[in-house]
């Protein structure tokens, strides 16, 4: 759960779920709102990642004088 992107506290959410069969337990609505919170800060974290990944591929470009590159991430 960890490595999904889950914190600790998250995973609280998630005990008797963990505590028994895993595959016949539905999960609660409120393991489903961890998990759909969740969801949304890292699809915000990658967005913001993408764009700085983006900003520094293009001063890169400029930097070398790749005007190829800078038209091709322009989009």
């Amino acid at each position: 759960m960890l490595d999904a992107g889950l914190t600790l506290e998250d995973i609280e959410h998630f005990g008797a779920c963990l505590d028994g069969d895993l595959p016949s337990s539905r999960p609660s609505e409120a393991m489903l709102n961890v998990g759909r919170r969740r969801l949304s800060v890292l699809d915000d974290r990658i967005a913001t990642l993408a764009r700085v990944r983006d900003e520094l591929a293009e001063r890169l470009a400029i930097a070398s004088g790749d005007r190829v590159a800078v038209t091709a991430s322009s989009g």
